[in-house]
């Protein structure tokens, strides 16, 4: 049962890990929109 658990909890981790990184990533990509448009709209 304790192997079980601790393999949950690893997979929990790297699942955190995981979508943090898609989190970040997603941040990154509506920052990088929000500056193009920025950028198109000032021209």
């Amino acid at each position: 049962m304790t192997g079980i658990n601790n393999a949950k909890s690893v997979g929990m981790a790297y699942y955190g890990i995981f979508m943090a990184i898609i989190g970040f990533s997603a941040k990154g990509e509506a920052l990088g929109m929000k500056m193009a448009l920025q950028r198109t709209w000032s021209c």
